[in-house]
């Protein structure tokens, strides 16, 4: 009996002893499949094995690279320390041998362009890890030229000289020489590739009065301490291919606030049969008043003569809503899926933002058709007109279900109704500036307490206009105005249900027909309805004049 293989997505989180029992297990597996007889399952299966083989064992080698080179990298970093001990330890012996060479008795004039030839090897030496401390010593002067003691600094250091403080005199050019070698050795290794720059010394404000009258010769110092220590300042053009980015920029996200806001009602069976509700209109039948003598005529009674009023009870309506498949499928190449996996992750991202749009759409398309269209045009700002037609689209559908004062109800609106709100309350040219600060928690609050449960939708019900979902490309000219009316539902929570018909999630497919071009296929599918179980819907089209326009000192109707 063969035991199915499971190649992970991410083998690369697979344990060694993992990888090895997938392959004994594919080996196992292959020795069972080869006697048997070559039909076209047969075949699938042997194909599949092979390249789960590939797979496993492309994932072994890769592995043993790896650890080949960590070893590789090992050895070369070790080596490297071992060279970079010599090579301090053979540069400080020869800035000390230096040191104690220069006495302030000697007057000798010192030679500028000499003492940086000089230092040149140990500067040199200092800066790279390709010398030992044997070439070093061969380099090592004989004897450093005497150098005269001046009273006034050459230059000062600065605060990242080492040994030294802020604004210390450095005495000559082989003062900063010495500064900038003993800086280098406290860097350490300085990997491949990087490039330092600190500021050790500072020139004095008449520094060419203290080296000497001639500019000319006060520049051909500072370019023969230069010359002095290539290793420090030489500088050329980037020669390394430049790193790739694999990063993918996005914005969108998937949006399902109608999904999330409506009640769930399970369709295991592909769809539901439900009752239609009776409206409580049909029950007044059964309601008679009279007086005890019914025949005596009076005023206060509905009936003076005959039975009393009684109506028989029959069956209800039954209806049906079955469900839709809302599917997605990605075909990726092979190579492609497994070495850009920055693309994969990025372009399912996307293609989930489709998959929720759509199923939103589907919802709002459901609730639009099973509702009422009606009118709203009160005169004035946005936030006045949204409020006034909301509150009596509410409180007049409440009366006609017989329904408690306040009682919850849906309003379903787009989100952006929101920015209009607060935007039309900063406009408003009483209130001004001091409403600028209203917040989402303030205008859901204002809502909550007339009794209304806001579902603020994304999306654009198919066949609505203006566009509810706001998203039309920006062109040159003119800034895009906001749509001219808000397109909201209102209900009674519960009224609709969403049917969730279980779903399908087959991830990755390979076949042989995939297999034929190099192939894969990631495929998943949801089986989706919806149910209208309550009586009444309403489709309020409400104008969105976005001008702050209120009562007072404004005249009403002003929004065409």
């Amino acid at each position: 009996m063969q035991k199915p293989i499971n190649i992970p997505e991410d083998i690369k989180s697979v344990s060694d002893d993992d990888l090895k029992a997938l392959l004994e297990q594919i080996a196992a597996n292959a020795a069972e499949l080869v006697d048997q007889e070559a039909t076209d399952e047969n075949i699938d299966a042997i194909e599949a094995l092979a390249d789960a083989k590939d797979t496993v064992t492309a994932e072994t080698a890769r592995r043993a690279e790896a650890a080949e080179e960590r070893s590789s990298r090992r050895e070369a970093a070790a080596a490297r320390l071992e060279a970079e001990a010599e090579v301090v330890a053979a540069a400080e012996e020869i800035i000390e041998d230096t040191i104690e060479q220069e006495t302030p008795e000697v007057t000798a004039e010192v030679d500028a362009t000499e003492v940086a030839a000089e230092l040149e090897p140990a500067l040199a030496a200092a800066s790279t890890t390709k010398g030992s401390a044997g070439e070093l010593a061969q380099r090592r002067p004989a004897q450093m030229a005497p150098r005269e003691v001046k009273n006034s600094a050459f230059m000062q250091a600065t605060a990242h000289a080492v040994d030294s403080t802020a604004g210390a005199p450095f005495e000559s050019p082989l003062d900063v020489a010495e500064a900038i070698c003993r800086k280098r050795q406290n860097f350490g290794h300085i990997g491949e590739g990087i490039r330092e720059f600190v500021s050790i010394a500072a020139g004095a404000k008449d520094i060419e009065a203290k080296l000497s009258g001639d500019v000319q010769a006060n520049f051909s110092v500072f370019r023969d301490l230069q010359a002095g220590m290539p290793a420090l300042v030489a500088s050329g053009a980037n020669c390394a291919p430049y790193a790739p980015s694999y990063d993918f920029f996005r914005l969108a996200e998937p949006q399902n606030p109608v999904e999330q806001g409506t009640p769930v009602a399970q369709a295991t069976r592909g769809g539901i049969r439900y009752i239609v509700p009776p409206n409580v209109s049909a029950a007044a039948g059964a309601i008679d008043i009279s007086a005890q003598d019914r025949d005596f005529a009076d005023t206060f009674v509905q009936f003076t003569s005959g039975a009393k009023a009684c109506i028989p009870v029959t069956c209800p309506s039954i209806a049906e809503e079955d469900v839709s498949a809302v599917s997605q499928c990605v075909t990726f190449d092979n190579l492609n899926y497994r070495v850009f996996p920055e693309q994969v992750a990025a372009f399912l991202e996307d293609v989930a933002v489709q998959f929720t749009s759509t199923k939103e759409v589907f919802y709002l398309d459901f609730i639009d058709a099973a509702s009422v269209d009606v009118t709203g045009d009160y005169g004035y700002g946005a936030a006045r007109s949204l409020l006034h037609d909301w509150t009596v689209a509410t409180v007049a559908y409440r009366k006609r279900q017989g329904m408690p004062r306040g009682a919850l109800l849906t309003v379903a609106a787009p989100d952006w109704a929101m920015d209009v709100i607060r935007l039309d309350i900063a406009l408003d040219g009483y209130q001004g500036l001091s409403m600028w600060d209203v917040t989402d928690a303030q205008i859901t609050s204002v809502l909550s307490a007339r009794g209304i449960q806001v579902i603020w939708y994304n999306d654009n019900p198919t066949g609505v206009t203006p566009n509810q979902k706001f998203n039309g490309a920006q062109g040159a000219g003119a800034l895009n105005p906001w749509p001219a009316s808000v397109h909201a539902y209102i209900y009674a929570p519960g009224t609709f249900v969403r049917l969730d018909g279980g779903s399908l999630d087959v991830g990755l497919v390979r076949d042989s027909t995939l297999n034929s071009t190099n192939d894969l296929q990631l495929f998943m599918e949801e089986w989706i309805g919806m149910a209208k179980l309550g009586f009444e819907s309403i489709h309020l089209e409400s104008t969105a004049c976005v001008n702050g326009a209120g009562p007072i000192g404004v005249t009403a109707n002003t929004c065409a």
